[in-house]
């Protein structure tokens, strides 16, 4: 994860191209030298790179060193599953999440090879609908899901089968896939890669709770804009929308990977760690309403065995207190 955030950082790529780059020129001008024409400007050219390119390398050092930083890793993860996120939110905006064609499936479209979806297309989606009435793709998959050999990933609804057939065909041309993950276009990507850093440092594999709760935390402020921003986005009508169906799997996913996070401090026993769980869904669940806040409740609620053998801390008392989730008959002398 950091080698994958440290090439992607456009600062890192212009010092590294400006080093080839130097090396190129410099190479072209050993090579055109003659022996009856010294390459006076080229050389001065070259030297005068040759100092600016030992300036950039100290800099290069120095912001190296401070990009290998856990705190920096999680933050560039965190900044770039939410601008990933509003390139979704766009796509989500424009689709449904429910079908409303009165057909049948009458076209299936699976994978031919195993690869990551990386970027749905919707202008030709809508490009090859345009005239197909009623008919409607149902897209088995969202940004980031691994599909398999012979995984369906779109099925079409129409009254015409040919027609259905020929919008199977064209739902390829519309996915974008890989058998690479992609954080600019999928913001469950830097759910994972988060959910990764927390684990890897939470759990007995390093025992780094203070890089566990720096992940935690950036994963509460993905959930907590996301939740507020289903809050505030209107629907809209279905007759003003694609005929496309495409799930929101991104807040399902994130509350996966924090009900995880509890079986991370069941499992190293790090009492701080899970203290700062609890009080992550103590706080999302007074933000939330509906659907969400009942899972919230629930996981919270079904999570007291693993709590209780944690040993026993005045920082978890305090924060399963506040939570609600502590037993009358806990650790009693």
């Amino acid at each position: 994860m950091v080698f994958d955030q440290f090439i992607r950082r456009r600062s890192n790529q212009a010092f590294l191209g400006f080093f080839v780059g130097l090396a190129l020129f410099s190479y072209v001008v050993m090579t055109a030298v003659k022996d009856s024409t010294p390459p006076i400007l080229g050389a001065t050219i070259a030297t005068v790179l040759t100092v600016v390119a030992l300036v950039i390398l100290l800099v290069l050092v120095f912001s190296t060193v401070g990009q290998m930083r856990p705190t920096s890793v999680i933050r560039a993860i965190h900044d770039r599953a939410l601008t990933a996120r509003k390139e979704e939110a766009v796509l989500l905006g424009a689709t449904r999440r429910e079908s409303i064609s009165p057909h049948e499936v009458a076209a299936v479209y699976r994978a031919r090879v195993t690869v990551y979806v990386t970027h749905v297309v919707l202008r030709m989606l809508a490009s090859a609908l345009e005239g197909a009435d009623d008919a409607e793709i149902c897209l088995a998959v969202t940004l980031g899901d691994h599909v398999t050999y012979g995984d369906t990933l779109a099925t079409v609804l129409d009254g015409d089968l040919d027609r259905a057939e020929s919008l199977a065909r064209k739902v390829a041309t519309a996915l974008s896939v890989s058998p690479q993950r992609d954080l600019a276009h999928d913001p469950t990507t830097g759910i994972d890669e988060l959910s990764n850093i927390a684990w890897t440092s939470g759990s007995t594999s390093k025992q780094n709770p203070e890089v566990a709760r720096e992940a935690l935390f950036a994963m509460e402020d993905l959930a907590a804009r996301w939740f507020a921003e289903e809050e505030k986005t209107p629907k809209r009508a279905a007759d003003r929308t694609v005929p496309v169906v495409y799930q929101d799997r991104d807040r399902e996913r994130l509350l996966d990977v924090l009900h995880s996070m509890l079986v991370v401090g069941h499992e190293s026993h790090q009492t701080l760690f899970a203290a700062a769980v609890v009080g992550v869904y103590d706080a999302l669940v007074h933000r939330v309403d509906g659907p969400t806040r009942d899972r919230l409740c629930r996981d919270l609620e079904n999570s007291g065995a693993l709590l209780d053998a944690i040993p026993a801390s005045p920082a978890l008392d305090r924060a399963r207190r506040a939570a609600g989730v502590w037993p009358p008959a806990r650790r009693t002398p």
